[in-house]
């Protein structure tokens, strides 16, 4: 994958879509000092991982969404000691966006970590605060990929989700982007003083 970009706070003017797909574009990638380290040591989501030989180590998982969550509950499943989830593309806003496990109890026999630990997304496919107030600004990024599998279903991967996915976000954006400029045109409405029509009192008495 391409080297992840950090994301910033986004002006009162801008909504982020994150429409990656499935696999992203470009080029499968790794943090240069995560490459470095002997091929024993390090392996890449797209390739063949042997989960067996993680067996009483300390994981750390380098990636979000799908394929992340994936990896860090296999490396559970054969007796990792610890796996540790890193998101570069959100790390300085992870940590507050609402998970379904924080919105939703399942009955116990349906419980699954993996599963929980997907987005929990309004319903213009846009990220909620787990802790309302402390990043409000992440409202304003509308995810477009495999991680709204949970929310609404797989998106910006699949064909036939297109017709559906495509115009959430849309509207979504368009919805926010009107909010955001609401009381600017708000006060542009009120002080707006052109006169349309100009009435000539003694012409109108006349007819």
């Amino acid at each position: 994958m391409p080297a992840p970009q950090s994301l910033v706070p986004l002006r009162r003017d801008q909504r982020r879509p994150l429409a990656d797909g499935q696999e992203g574009i470009g080029y499968w990638w790794m943090p240069e000092f995560v490459a470095a380290l002997p091929k024993p040591l390090r392996a890449h989501a797209a390739g063949a991982i042997d989960f067996a030989a993680l067996a009483g180590r300390v994981v750390a998982v380098l990636g979000a969404c799908a394929f992340a969550f994936d990896n860090a509950a296999t490396a559970l499943e054969p007796g990792a000691a610890e796996v540790h989830l890193f998101c570069p593309e959100l790390a300085h806003c992870a940590h507050n966006i609402a998970q379904w496990q924080d919105r939703y109890t399942p009955p116990a026999e349906e419980v699954s970590p993996r599963l929980g630990e997907f987005p929990y997304l309004n319903r213009d496919s846009c990220f909620a605060e787990k802790r309302p107030g402390e990043t409000p600004w992440i409202r304003d990024i509308h995810l477009f990929g495999i991680g709204t599998s949970l929310s609404f279903g797989p998106a910006g991967s699949l064909i036939n989700a297109m017709s559906i996915a495509a115009p959430r976000v849309a509207a979504g954006v368009t919805r926010g982007l009107f909010a955001t400029d609401l009381p600017r045109l708000w006060d542009d409405l009120r002080t707006y003083d052109v006169k349309q029509v100009v009435l000539d009192p003694a012409r109108v008495a006349a007819e």
